[in-house]
């Protein structure tokens, strides 16, 4: 496992913060719930695009033989082409999000100091955010050879004004059980 050099979280801390954990996510394509069933759902939109472009191009692909009216030759070129971006938002549901959740997660890096964790993520812009651990966070631990800690939930509103929670944590960490064992510690004040 490869993880961000201790030196490179020194400078993020706060006088008298100690760093006592660094890791980072495993590598590779996850297939999680939520990313299959986003992928069953992207099937019919992959697919009723494709057989919605497909109808829309056959006046132009007759016309190649002879079969199109006159002068409508330009609106049958370009009425296929509103098809293409559902094409690619259906591909992107079906395929494309497991190699994007797999960027993503290469370029994430944990930590825990003994006040709070951090998440740092660079894959587009960097990011850094930081979360408080005391005796009363609400720690929801997931063992497993990549277990997932979740130590708070981020709540924003969409361009509705609808609430959407988001829980936040380490996820796919394979020595998840040392980072939960330090959080259990700064908890209990173990830790100072």
């Amino acid at each position: 496992m490869t993880t961000a050099p201790r030196e490179d979280w020194e400078e993020l801390l706060d006088p008298e913060e100690q760093l006592l954990w660094v890791g980072t996510p495993a590598s590779g394509i996850r297939f999680t719930p939520k990313a299959i069933g986003t992928s069953v759902f992207g099937l019919f939109v992959f697919g009723f695009a494709i057989f919605w472009t497909v109808g829309a191009a056959t006046p132009f692909l007759q016309g190649l033989t002879g079969g199109m009216p006159q002068g409508a030759g330009w609106f049958f070129i370009f009425f296929p082409l509103f098809g293409l971006p559902f094409i690619a938002a259906g591909y992107y549901m079906v395929i494309g999000q497991y190699f994007r959740d797999a960027r993503q997660r290469r370029h994430t890096r944990y930590a825990l100091t003994n006040r709070r964790a951090l998440i740092t993520s660079w894959a587009g812009k960097r990011t850094l955010k930081s979360f408080p651990i005391g005796p009363t966070s609400v720690v929801d631990y997931q063992p497993g050879p990549e277990a997932t800690i979740y130590f708070a939930t981020e709540v924003t509103k969409d361009s509705d004004g609808d609430t959407n929670s988001e829980r936040i944590g380490f996820e796919h960490v394979p020595d998840g059980d040392a980072a939960y064992a330090i959080i259990r510690r700064i908890q209990s004040g173990a830790v100072e």
